[in-house]
């Protein structure tokens, strides 16, 4: 009887610890909880657990996620969670599986293991916590990934922002330091941040370059910061009354968030309700690409007086 509720007993303890693991527990767990080695290979045998790795099992009831993967390589490497399954953990790439389980370990460890990306650095970052799984922070991740996998950097750098999880000035402090231990992935940062043009210039800069804008392609001065709305509660950036046309410019630290987007899209609905044109530009069409973005608003102001006068002649 002793022996039955002692088995019993350790049964439950595995199970609750596997449970809280993705179905996932090591072979220290296992035996910390009262079992043996040979009631573990018993388990293997009749099918109940299989063994992925070395002194890792999971339990096949329990459901299989990507999480489960991902923990039991996690206890099987013994390192930190980075590079693009660390955006993953964090929640800045949008795939429901990682795209590949990808580790960093101290350079002195010489470890394989199948179906998992091994990086062996000579200094360990500092160590976060996502569940049960030990991970490199998002900012650390993101240098990580532009080595290697820099197309999805610039995704993942909006995500991160969004989530606040890091500010662009905040990596560009730390790409700086990196930069200086010729750490590779910063050119493929710069490209991304330099695209977004994000943290080159303030959104009053953004402005005065447009305003500078609009005086070289031989537009008269708009109005600026026009109030707008039913109750008053929106501003527009530009506008041109003889034309009734609208230019907003989108700098990255207003825009950024999902709340600042939505509100953007409310506002230029009940613009285009009230029938009056609206142009968008961002960063890069300004500053980048102003040719194109003159001759647009040019040819925008251009059509809307030719319009707004034949209508005042009838």
């Amino acid at each position: 009887m002793v022996q039955s509720f002692c088995e019993g007993k350790t049964t439950a303890e595995v199970a609750t610890r596997s449970r809280k693991q993705e179905g996932v527990i090591t072979l220290d767990q296992a035996l910390s909880a009262g079992l043996s080695k040979r009631q573990i290979e018993g388990r293997i045998g009749r099918g109940e657990w299989r063994r992925p790795y070395r002194a890792v099992f999971i339990d096949n009831s329990a459901p299989v996620t990507p999480m489960q993967a991902v923990t039991a390589a996690s206890f099987a490497s013994c390192g930190l969670a980075s590079h693009r399954l660390c955006l993953w953990l964090w929640n800045v790439r949008q795939q429901t599986a990682p795209d590949a389980l990808e580790f960093s370990v101290p350079y002195d460890r010489n470890l394989h293991l199948a179906g998992v990306k091994v990086y062996r650095i000579k200094k360990m970052p500092p160590a976060c916590r996502r569940g049960v799984v030990p991970v490199t922070s998002p900012m650390r991740g993101l240098l990580d990934t532009a080595a290697v996998a820099p197309e999805i950097v610039q995704d993942a750098m909006v995500r991160a922002f969004s989530a606040r999880l890091f500010t662009p000035n905040a990596l560009e402090s730390e790409m700086e330091r990196a930069s200086v231990k010729g750490k590779p992935g910063i050119s493929a940062l710069r490209a991304a941040l330099k695209d977004l043009g994000v943290g080159r210039y303030t959104p009053s800069e953004l402005e005065r370059r447009a305003r500078r804008l609009f005086r070289a392609c031989g537009l008269p001065a708009p109005q600026i910061e026009v109030v707008f709305g039913k109750h008053g509660e929106y501003r527009l950036d530009f506008f041109w009354p003889e034309a009734d046309l609208v230019v907003e410019v989108d700098g990255w630290s207003i825009h950024a968030t999902p709340m600042a987007r939505r509100r953007d899209f409310r506002k230029q609905n009940r613009i285009v309700i009230g029938n009056h044109w609206i142009l968008r530009y961002d960063w890069v069409d300004v500053v980048e690409d102003p040719d194109r973005t003159a001759a647009e608003i040019r040819e925008a102001y251009t059509a809307r007086t030719t319009l707004t006068l034949n209508e005042s002649s009838v």
